[in-house]
């Protein structure tokens, strides 16, 4: 296991020491914790909704039994998203939307059990089998307003568990706003944490469907208004601080449209990424992936005049070269696709040493 800072170490314990460092946050963050993946949270809450509405309620499934067949189902489809959440929409018009999406959201921390309520228990089970969430609060609660610290959080998730993390640290809670609608105004000597796609919080809060961009027309109307507060609030900070994305898989293309616009302006941009290395496999012999390539390779061989069969006492090493010189070739293009955004990567091999780069940082030396 090793972290590769590329020489960016420094920069971002700076950017901590002077209060300059704004952290955005990914579905990764929120993971550890049960929670679900965007892809993951659509297909729970549309089969929730079949299950709510009579389709299958009669036999009582269990609900990771739910969650995995719908996961299995809506591959099996190959529908897109976005029409699923069409469906889903429709559904719950008029209903309580926000209530089921709540409900499914938090099914993996056992809501059911723990009930609205935060307790020491809950607050304990958040923090210790989530080492990623727990370093992120750890940041934020060792920060002081205006002075050193996190100069703000924007998260991408719907979820409350930084603020809900922070709970643990009495008075640390106070020094932090939540923001999720334009009506919000930072207050003076607060660390906003803004929730540019919505807010469900844990807590029941009397939160609006219009308070969070769950289907597509809403995605589209709020993302093609470059003065939709979301926006705004992420081009001022990526300009103006230094910006360390985790958890993030760079999947939503506003996100992406939002860096080549920073990155083709003449606005500073001193902005970080904590990316996992890829992680390559080989291929054993024998192995069912070398069966599976070779089944391959015999199908096309009729389609390329050139095409003929390896040597079997030959083909598991030569399939393995060319896939390491493959391998070697992604690994140097890895880092490319970055700069491209105007992203700086720091790496690591396992999820564990996201803990370790935050640490570092916010407490340099130890």
């Amino acid at each position: 296991m090793a972290i590769q800072y590329n020489g960016h170490k420094e920069a971002l314990q700076n950017a901590y020491m002077q209060g300059r460092l704004s952290l955005y946050l990914g579905a990764g963050v929120s993971k550890a914790s049960g929670l679900p993946s965007w892809e993951e949270f659509v297909q729970a809450l549309y089969f929730t909704t079949l299950n709510d509405e009579s389709y299958i309620y009669e036999m009582k499934p269990f609900p990771n039994y739910l969650f995995a067949l719908a996961e299995w189902v809506l591959k099996q489809k190959n529908e897109p998203l976005d029409i699923i959440i069409r469906k889903i929409k429709q559904w719950y018009e008029g209903k309580d939307f926000i209530g089921m999406m709540s409900k499914t959201l938090y099914a993996g921390l056992d809501k059911e059990n723990f009930g609205d309520s935060v307790d020491e228990e809950l607050l304990n089970q958040l923090l210790s089998q989530n080492t990623t969430l727990n370093a992120v609060v750890t940041c934020c609660k060792r920060s002081v307003p205006g002075v050193s610290g996190v100069r703000s959080v924007i998260t991408y998730n719907y979820d409350n568990l930084v603020e809900i993390g922070l709970k643990k640290y009495p008075g640390s809670e106070e020094n932090f706003q939540i923001i999720y609608k334009k009506e919000h105004a930072i207050k003076p000597g607060r660390i906003p944490i803004y929730h540019v796609h919505g807010y469900i919080p844990y807590q029941d809060d009397n939160i609006n469907y219009d308070d969070i961009i769950f289907s597509e027309d809403q995605y589209n109307r709020a993302f093609q208004d470059p003065f939709f507060w979301g926006n705004v609030v992420q081009v001022n900070q990526l300009t103006s601080s230094t910006g360390l994305m985790i958890g993030q898989s760079l999947s939503d293309r506003n996100t992406r449209r939002i860096l080549d616009s920073i990155r083709n302006q003449p606005l500073p941009n001193n902005n970080y990424i904590l990316m996992r290395r890829p992680q390559f496999k080989n291929i054993g012999n024998p192995s069912p992936e070398l069966d599976e390539i070779r089944s391959k390779a015999e199908k096309y061989l009729d389609k390329f005049p050139r095409g003929r069969m390896k040597m079997p006492d030959r083909e598991p090493a030569q399939i393995q070269n060319i896939l390491n010189r493959i391998y070697e070739y992604e690994q140097m293009e890895f880092e490319k696709g970055f700069e491209t955004l105007g992203l700086n990567l720091i790496t690591y091999d396992d999820f564990g040493e996201i803990a370790t780069v935050l640490e570092e940082i916010s407490h340099p030396g130890g």
